[in-house]
């Protein structure tokens, strides 16, 4: 699990990929465009459960396999 930040003009787009232990791509979207800077804490893991916000307003979670 990665969460990274692509510079886009001078704003960053924060994205979450997920992958299998076989590198085999899981799950790759961007958590939110246009942030001001980095964050820490972009997702969360706990009980085999990833969770996430995207865009400031949708929860998911995900269970890791």
């Amino acid at each position: 699990i990665v969460s990274y930040f692509v510079k886009n003009k001078n704003k960053y787009d924060n994205y979450l990929f997920v992958s299998s232990s076989c590198g085999d791509e899981l799950l790759h979207i961007c958590l939110h465009e246009g942030c001001n800077g980095f964050a820490a804490g972009t997702f969360h893991v706990s009980n085999a459960l990833l969770s996430f916000v995207k865009d400031k307003k949708e929860v998911f979670i995900v269970a890791l396999q």
